[in-house]
């Protein structure tokens, strides 16, 4: 079969070709816009990495949560300046909000250019690596709630939270990055299974230790909750402990999404399938609505400003 001048290649006729060959048969199709024509068939195009056309819809709206709920949270951390002298731990979440910016941008420009591998690698790349940014802060604000309920009760000193668990994102980060990268622009499906294991390695690294996570906060909070050294109900802390917990449970959605996904493969039904992106999407966008409402810009204490410095937790978690 051919449009215009371009044959259609079958599968195992793509197969066959070098990278040169493939470039150059996917450019000649893609001055064809084959996308807009009816009964365009996404996962039958060899060219079309997504096995759809990536809604346009789908993806301003996220783009437009994840803005605003960025924006939200860079005005908070830097508003609290005054109030905390560990405001630059929040940041993080900002960090985590560009990178999936940066993704939907991606997923919006490849709606009128599915086969550019520009946009393909970059939102493959920055939606995978970005909740292990929403993570960090998840570490960090245990480790400060646990300072001011009491350090007796936690099986780790408040500063091992964020320095194990934060390095334990950073391995995940790496082969997250390292991975995607490699998948994105291998020439071999070789290449590009070697490149999906390793990403694969990165999330699940990633789950794991954050459900390690999960269960230490657990263990804290009941050891807490037997002596009766838990914030009330209510209580501004008790929701920024709310806050924690939804976060986490969002992250292990979103990582055992992601694990499915790429156990399936580039070609598999969840990753061809636009709509199950939501498990992805949703999960951040509920982490960071969370957050935001019980942000420790007014959740935490704000008679003593100065609680959970550093020095305080070094003696504290010496004292524990």
């Amino acid at each position: 079969m051919s449009s215009s001048s371009v044959t259609i290649l079958t599968p195992d006729q793509y197969d066959q070709l070098n990278q040169t060959e493939r470039d150059a048969y996917c450019n000649a199709l893609a001055d064809l816009k084959l996308w807009k024509q009816p009964g365009y068939d996404a996962r039958a195009d060899e060219c079309n990495q997504y096995g759809y056309v990536p809604s346009i819809g789908l993806g301003a709206a996220f783009l437009a949560l994840f803005i605003l709920l960025t924006f939200v949270h860079t005005i908070f951390a830097v508003g609290y300046k005054r109030n905390w002298n560990r405001w630059w731990t929040m940041l993080t979440i900002t960090a985590g909000g560009i990178l999936e910016i940066v993704g939907w941008v991606s997923r919006v420009l490849a709606h009128s250019s599915p086969y550019d591998n520009g946009p393909f690698i970059a939102q493959t790349t920055t939606l995978i690596i970005a909740p292990v940014f929403f993570s960090a802060a998840l570490y960090l604000l245990l480790g400060f709630i646990i300072v001011e309920l009491g350090t007796e009760h936690s099986l780790l000193k408040p500063k091992l939270y964020g320095a194990i668990f934060i390095s334990c994102d950073f391995i995940s980060l790496v082969l997250q990055g390292a991975g995607g990268g490699l998948a994105a622009t291998a020439n071999t499906q070789k290449d590009s299974d070697v490149g999906t294991n390793i990403m694969e390695a990165g999330i699940v690294f990633q789950l794991v230790a954050t459900i390690v996570f999960a269960v230490l906060a657990l263990n804290f909070r009941q050891k807490a909750k037997r002596v009766g050294a838990l914030p009330d109900r209510y209580s501004r802390l008790y929701y920024l402990e709310l806050a924690i917990a939804i976060g986490t449970a969002m992250v292990i959605i979103r990582g055992i999404y992601r694990t499915v996904e790429l156990a399936q493969g580039w070609n598999g039904y969840l990753i061809e399938h636009e709509y199950y992106i939501l498990f992805d999407a949703f999960p951040m966008v509920i982490l960071l609505i969370s957050l935001a409402l019980a942000h420790p810009f007014w959740t935490f204490p704000q008679s003593r400003p100065k609680t959970i410095d550093a020095e305080k937790i070094d003696t504290q978690s010496t004292m524990a």
